[in-house]
């Protein structure tokens, strides 16, 4: 019994021993910290994924291969179903994050799988431009530059040739803005149409010449020659080949050069009676190539409903008629001859000078409108209308007068002639007075 309970006693310390043997091995199951894989990712643990939940074969070397993470493997192999993420450069992966992009393409953000990297070097409109995208907190953070900010960002965003453009914006910006409009010089007539001359304007209609912006319906010295006049109209340059100048009402009281007056030049004259003679001076000017053999021709409208002749529509008018030829109908005035002088007598300069000064004509009835008249570039004339007002025309009325080319309006009205008749009661009174004048008996 002796020799049988020795033999127990032993058999019990050989299987203490055994025991004892198998305590390593149950807690090298438990993931392993890496010391030396620990200093490297700076405080952060290092555990890899070929060790998860066996715990077998364990050596810190293996610990620094390419997982970094925060929490224990197996809860990321939970979440991620891989303890392993590949990134390039110096990206890691942490609890699920991939942080310090720097751009690599192959690194996702957060659980979510998004590619920041992919959102870098982009443009989200043409005025803005994504530079740089990093991952932070399992987002995507970005950093965002105006196309105003630089050209390179200009060039990606809204293409080349849009920088730095002058015209209605700043120097170093970028037109690409909604109120922002890349023009470049168009010419119906006068210029040459160029698409290296360009700017930026505020308006789609502006027209541009030397990346200067000007609006439409601007007109004044053409900027390519200040000798000619220019308008833009609807982003397009044309040049006045004739512009009718000023205009000045007189009396027919006397000579081409001797009449008198009624108002001073390009002044609204008010008061004037029915059934009166009247005389209206007009200047012509030419900016373009020769205007040759024009036959110039009295034209009026009413002004109701405008503040100002210059703005009446040209399907308004009609032409003056003749009170020898048709008769004057339901005109509200009519060509009449006069005793001062002789159709189509030469006219003399009595206007501002606009140039140099060609012989026009003088107009009387049967004729409402001048013989052949040629005027060379940069000269002008002058050409004079008589004609009464009718019956047909309102009192206290506003009207307007123009010339044509025989019904073909001309370049530009810089001035259109505008005249108001006398109130009814005022001729009421001056035809009494006329009356009672014829009354009296001197002796």
């Amino acid at each position: 019994m002796e020799i049988k309970y020795k033999y127990f006693k032993f058999l019990l310390a050989l299987a203490f021993l055994f025991f004892l043997t198998l305590i390593p091995l149950r807690f090298a199951s438990a993931t392993v910290q890496c010391s030396t894989c620990e200093n490297a990712c700076a405080g952060i643990i290092y555990y890899t994924r070929k060790n998860c939940g066996t715990g077998t074969g364990v050596s810190c070397s293996a610990c620094c291969t390419n997982t970094c993470v925060k929490n224990s493997c197996d809860a990321n192999c939970a979440v991620n179903g891989d303890c392993t993420l590949t990134c390039s450069g110096t990206t890691r992966y942490w609890g699920g994050y991939c942080i310090n992009t720097g751009g690599a393409g192959s690194c996702k953000c957060g659980y979510s799988s998004e590619d920041c990297a992919t959102k870098a070097g982009v443009c989200t409109s043409v005025s803005n431009y994504r530079d740089y995208v990093s991952c932070s907190g399992g987002a995507c953070t970005y950093n965002d530059y105006d196309s105003d900010l630089g050209q390179a960002y200009c060039d990606t965003c809204k293409g080349a040739g849009y920088w730095n453009l002058g015209g209605e914006t700043s120097a170093t910006t970028c037109c690409e803005d909604a109120s922002e409009n890349k023009l470049t010089r168009t010419c119906t007539s006068g210029c040459t149409t160029s698409s290296s001359d360009d700017g930026c304007c505020s308006a789609s209609t502006d027209c541009i010449y030397a990346s200067t912006c000007y609006d439409t319906g601007w007109t004044g010295p053409a900027p390519w020659n200040a000798s000619y006049t220019a308008t833009c109209t609807n982003a397009s340059w044309s040049l006045y080949q004739l512009a009718q100048e000023h205009f000045r009402w007189r009396n027919d009281d006397g000579s081409e050069i001797n009449a008198s007056w009624k108002a001073n030049q390009d002044n609204i004259f008010s008061g004037q009676a029915k059934s009166q003679n009247l005389r209206l001076r007009l200047s012509i000017k030419n900016t373009a190539a020769a205007a040759s053999n024009y036959l110039y021709q009295l034209q009026t409208t009413t002004r109701a409903g405008y503040y100002s002749c210059g703005i009446v529509p040209s399907a308004s008018y009609s032409d003056v008629p003749t009170t020898s030829g048709a008769g004057c109908g339901s005109s509200i005035a009519c060509m009449t001859t006069s005793t001062n002088f002789a159709d189509g007598d030469a006219t003399t300069q009595q206007l501002t000078s606009e140039g140099t000064f060609t012989v026009g004509k003088m107009v009387e009835d049967p004729s409402n409108k001048t013989g052949a008249i040629t005027i060379n570039q940069n000269y002008f004339t002058e050409v004079e209308y008589n004609f009464q007002f009718t019956t047909n025309a309102s009192s206290n009325t506003h009207y307007c007068f123009r010339v044509t080319n025989a019904g073909a309006p001309l370049d530009f009205y810089t001035q259109v002639a505008d005249i108001k008749t006398a109130t009814l009661g005022l001729l009421i009174r001056l035809k009494g007075l006329i009356r009672f004048l014829g009354r009296i008996r001197f002796r």
